[in-house]
C-alpha cells in the first residue's frame, strides 16, 4: 500500500493506467506532470513540471512507454532528490523471493514467480507473466500479455511487444525489441529487432552513444 500522494510523470494513455493502479494500490491521491498544455486528465490535475507540484522529495513514478525516454526522465527525477516509488496493482501476484526495483510498475493481473529479479523503472504491463528465476533488466517494458518462462535473462531497455512468448533459459540482450506475437526459441542479441514464430532478426537498432 502506497499511503501517500503519487506524482505520475506522463499524462497519456499509459499514464492514466499507472495512475489508476497507484490509486488502487492505496495512494492517497495522484497528480500528473506533463509538459503538454492539458488542464486535467480523467479529472486529475496536470502540472507542467515537478517543481510546479512542490519541492523534493516527491513520490514519483514515470509513466512513459518509450524505454530510453523513461530512463532519462527517471534518472533526472532521482538526481533531483525525488523518491521513485514502485506501483503494484492489487490484482498482481508477486511470489516470495522476488525483488522489484524502484520506480517499477506492475499492472493488473501480472504474475511474477519465485526468485525473479525485476530491475528499476520496468513496466510489467497488463496480464504479463514472468516465471521463476528470471532476471529483467532496468528500464525494460513487457507489454500486455507477454509470457516469459523460467530462467530467462532480459537485458536493459528491452521492449517485448503484446503477446510475445519466451521459452525457458534464453537470454535477450540489451535494447533488443521482440515484436508483438513473436515466439523466442533462441537467445536474442543486443540491439536486434526480432519478429515471427520462431523469432528471426528483422533489423538492427542503431546504437546511440550517450
Amino acid at each position: 500500500m502506497l499511503g501517500r500522494r503519487v506524482v505520475v510523470i506522463g499524462a497519456a494513455g499509459h499514464g492514466k493506467v499507472v495512475m489508476d493502479a497507484a490509486l488502487a494500490a492505496g495512494a492517497t491521491g495522484a497528480v500528473f506532470v506533463d509538459p503538454a498544455p492539458v488542464a486535467a486528465v480523467t479529472g486529475v490535475a496536470v502540472h507542467p513540471t515537478l517543481e510546479a507540484v512542490g519541492p523534493a522529495p516527491l513520490a514519483v513514478v514515470v509513466a512513459i512507454g518509450e524505454n530510453a525516454i523513461r530512463r532519462r526522465v527517471f534518472e533526472e527525477a532521482r538526481a533531483a532528490g525525488h523518491e521513485l516509488v514502485t506501483v503494484v496493482h492489487p490484482t498482481a501476484v508477486i511470489a516470495r523471493g522476488c525483488r522489484v526495483g524502484a520506480g517499477t510498475v506492475v499492472l493488473a493481473n501480472v504474475v511474477v514467480n519465485a526468485d525473479t529479479q525485476i530491475g528499476d523503472n520496468v513496466i510489467l504491463n497488463t496480464a504479463s507473466s514472468v516465471d521463476h528465476d528470471c532476471v529483467v533488466g532496468a528500464h525494460t517494458h513487457l507489454a500486455p500479455g507477454v509470457r516469459v518462462a523460467g530462467g530467462v535473462t532480459i537485458g536493459v531497455e528491452v521492449l517485448a511487444g503484446v503477446g510475445a512468448m519466451v521459452i525457458p533459459g534464453v537470454r535477450i540482450g540489451d535494447r533488443a525489441v521482440v515484436g508483438a506475437g513473436t515466439v523466442v526459441l533462441d537467445s536474442v542479441p543486443a540491439n536486434a529487432v526480432v519478429v515471427g514464430a520462431p523469432a528471426r532478426v528483422l533489423k538492427w537498432r542503431e546504437v546511440v552513444s550517450e
